[in-house]
C-alpha cells in the first residue's frame, strides 16, 4: 500500500497517510492548519538470511554485502 509521510514546516507536525493518485494527499496540516506540508523520502529495510548475503527491499533500491 502507498503510504507516505508528510511534514508540516511549520510546526514539525508528521503525519502517515494511505496516498491513492491524488487521493488522500493532505491539503494542510491536522494540527497548525498550515499549508507548508512536504513529503518525506521512505526509507528501506535490509533482510539477511545464515548465508550472510543482505536484501534492500522498497523503492527498486538494492545494497550488496561488504566483502569479507
Amino acid at each position: 500500500m502507498p503510504l507516505h509521510t508528510y511534514r508540516c514546516k511549520d510546526c514539525g507536525h508528521e503525519v502517515e497517510v494511505l496516498v491513492i493518485g491524488k487521493r488522500g494527499v493532505p491539503e494542510k496540516c491536522e494540527k497548525c492548519s498550515s499549508k507548508q506540508l512536504e513529503r518525506k523520502l521512505g526509507g528501506f529495510s535490509v533482510s539477511g538470511s545464515a548465508s550472510g548475503k543482505s536484501r534492500a527491499r522498497s523503492s527498486g533500491a538494492s545494497v550488496s554485502p561488504a566483502p569479507t
